[in-house]
């Protein structure tokens, strides 16, 4: 089992081990996948696959339905993690405090803001940059705000696009509210941290193109941050009173989790065999039966034609259904969606004359002899992606 990785926060990282790492990462050429110009791409220029405001893409990006900003970066910062300690076990990504009083009276310490460490650049104050469109490659620059106006957990700042405090904001009943307002606390660190010389030259962080290519020491920390306050509402609105048992507390009126669609699955908030927190993915609903709705229409066209031709032309449609749904959790839908076919497939052949007698029994048989096993195909994620090289880094 992996060793439990504990963030420090910022004022007590271990620095010399995040700049060997993060000085590693950045010294690989930028077409491998342990690099530093490689994930940050990812995040901004020149994928863009980072969520911000129900948006994914390029420019304003394509806008979605739901929002995936929170966990998207979340699963991102920690693959970033990986790497970074793959350099140097050491080189925990930090998270830094931003409402705390140590950062409203300086900022950002100085082990982060110094330009150059022993006569190299600083690995913790700038990262490098590909080359862009009319802006050849170079390191990233930052020019951070006054302290004094980072945001405050007991008091809004409208004037600076803050409505609500943070912990206005924890108290948030709704998640689409709660991921809005962080977001726009998010966007606002990005550019008090990029902010502007005396020239007016902005600094990377105000701008998505660019902003990942910083030191993710603020990153996570900003984002990590973020996470914080995340985790603290979810636990903020789903505990129950102190002293109720498991069953008196299911007359507790708590705050139902939300789910959301993607990729053809249900996110939902699921309980492991061990008590603890799982993520379920289930079947879209609405996309099961329409897929039955499909196979029951052919079912009628095919009905005449030999059982083993139907047969075989059934087997491929469970097996390529199974291929992409079988994930761990999903069991109940692929065997729902085996079962229904099979019910069809009476049907259709019952249609096939008016004097049709074909019994359940003989039924079975032909499901057993031509459809597929219900089974979980795809293992869980964790054990996917752990896949490592000789050298120990992840393979993507």
């Amino acid at each position: 089992m992996a060793e439990l990785v504990i963030r420090p926060e910022i004022e007590h990282a271990n620095v010399e081990a995040l700049r060997d790492g993060y000085g590693k990462m950045q010294s690989i050429a930028a077409n491998d996948n342990r690099s530093w110009v490689f994930w940050a791409e990812i995040h901004g220029f020149n994928q863009y696959d980072c969520w911000h405001h129900s948006r994914v893409g390029p420019g304003r990006g394509t806008e979605f339905t739901y929002d995936l900003f929170l966990p998207w970066h979340r699963a991102y910062l920690t693959s970033f993690d990986h790497i970074a300690r793959d350099q140097n076990p050491a080189a925990i990504l930090p998270w830094w405090d931003w409402t705390s009083t140590a950062a409203h009276a300086r900022g950002l310490p100085a082990s982060y803001t110094g330009p150059e460490v022993n006569g190299q650049p600083n690995p913790l104050a700038s990262g490098p940059t590909p080359d862009m469109p009319d802006d050849p490659a170079r390191r990233t620059r930052r020019f951070p705000g006054d302290p004094a106006d980072l945001p405050s957990m007991t008091d809004a700042r409208p004037e600076l696009g803050l409505n609500l405090s943070i912990n206005e904001i924890l108290a948030l009943s709704q998640f689409a509210d709660f991921t809005s307002h962080l977001q726009n606390v998010h966007d606002y660190i990005h550019g008090w941290t990029g902010g502007a010389d005396a020239n007016g030259v902005g600094g990377d962080m105000g701008v998505v193109p660019t902003s990942a290519f910083r030191p993710r020491l603020l990153g996570p920390s900003r984002h990590h941050r973020s996470s914080v306050v995340f985790v603290a509402a979810q636990v903020g609105h789903q505990q129950r009173p102190a002293g109720l048992s498991r069953q008196d507390a299911r007359s507790v009126p708590l705050h139902r989790p939300e789910t959301f669609d993607f990729l053809g699955f249900t996110h939902c908030c699921g309980k492991a065999l061990n008590g603890g927190f799982l993520l379920k993915r289930i079947t879209i609903k609405k996309r099961l039966r329409a897929k039955l709705q499909k196979v029951k229409e052919e079912l009628m066209r095919r009905r005449h034609q030999p059982i083993p031709e139907q047969g075989h032309w059934l087997a491929s449609v469970v097996r390529g259904h199974r291929a992409y749904y079988a994930v761990p959790g999903n069991y109940r839908a692929i065997e729902t969606f085996r079962s229904e076919v099979s019910r069809h497939w009476l049907r259709a052949l019952r249609r096939r004359s008016q004097r049709d007698r074909l019994s359940w029994e003989r039924m079975k048989r032909l499901e057993a002899r031509w459809l597929p096993p219900a089974r979980i195909v795809h293992p869980w994620p964790e054990q996917r992606f752990d896949v490592r090289t000789r050298g120990k880094s992840p393979v993507r």
